[in-house]
């Protein structure tokens, strides 16, 4: 009977968090030598997985897959994400709703549905301007329902050896600046949201993400009873 041995065709790849993924085929002469076949994990990384499949002249190819950092290499890598957008908000939301509502003629009605008068007198044109209907002007509100609000999220992608004992503390606290000093735009300050953990061979990979507050920031009433 043959013996195991390892094939031609090892691959892998290192990302941006110095994270190596790498593949070594195997052949194993029969079924049971699946589970068994392989080197010590090469240059200190964790095996992750494998795949088999039955070749035509007889027994398996066994692919290993490794991740990790190698031994010696630097363990401690971050990479940053910004992720902004605009989202609809409900127009009641809006930090002015007093303001819109009493110079635009808008109401909520018992269903909670907003409403603007069609049209509004000449007094109330203001800059935004509209069609005119004898001393009235069109209301440039009418049939709005929301706006858009600037939004984002800020990631940070960690690779550490150990998780952190106080990983879950910070979860619904209140930030007024991110880490690294990036900015913050003025009246608005941050939620720290739960953090995102996966283990990847002899390390761990944590995602901290923190959401950006309206205008005004998050308001701390509300927001400080989901403090862990």
């Amino acid at each position: 009977m043959s013996e195991p041995f390892q094939m031609q065709g090892a691959g892998g790849s290192r990302d941006e968090r110095n994270v190596y993924s790498l593949t070594v085929p195997w052949y194993a002469p029969t079924l049971d030598d699946v589970r068994s076949v392989g080197s010590a994990p090469p240059l200190g990384l964790v095996e992750t997985g494998r795949t088999w499949n039955e070749l035509d002249a007889g027994g398996f190819q066994v692919d290993v897959s490794y991740e990790g950092i190698p031994d010696g290499e630097d363990t401690e890598q971050e990479t940053i994400e910004f992720d902004s957008d605009f989202k609809e908000e409900p127009l009641p939301a809006h930090p002015a709703w007093a303001t819109i509502k009493e110079k635009y003629r808008g109401s909520v009605d018992s269903t909670g549905a907003v409403k603007f008068d069609e049209f509004l007198e000449k007094a109330y044109k203001g800059a935004l301007g509209g069609a005119q209907a004898g001393n009235k002007v069109k209301n440039p509100l009418f049939g709005s329902k929301s706006y858009l609000e600037f939004s984002a999220i800020f990631r940070r992608t960690r690779i550490v050896e150990q998780l952190p004992g106080d990983l879950l503390s910070s979860i619904g606290s209140i930030q007024n600046n991110l880490p690294g000093g990036l900015p913050t735009p003025e009246g608005r300050n941050w939620l720290v949201m739960p953090p995102k953990v996966s283990k990847r061979g002899n390390v761990w990979q944590i995602r901290d993400e923190w959401k950006l507050s309206p205008k005004g920031g998050w308001p701390p009433e509300v927001y400080n009873l989901i403090q862990f």
